[in-house]
């Protein structure tokens, strides 16, 4: 991963999209010279869990 003043310096805009509540990335992103610019609410429409099938399951016939 390039640093961003690196994709600055070359003219592009980098940016990450992270969960506030993953604080570990927020201050390694930080520590990266990322700052944060937006904040934005996210909302997860249906079931999640539907989406996912465990590694033991089988496909169905």
């Amino acid at each position: 991963m390039q640093r961003p003043d690196v994709l600055v310096e070359r003219g592009e805009t980098p940016f990450l999209h992270v969960l506030a509540s993953n604080t570990n990335a927020v201050r390694l992103y930080e520590r990266m010279g990322f700052r944060q610019r937006i904040r934005t609410e996210m909302v997860v429409a249906g079931s999640v869990s539907s989406c996912h099938r465990s590694p033991s399951s089988t496909p169905p016939n």
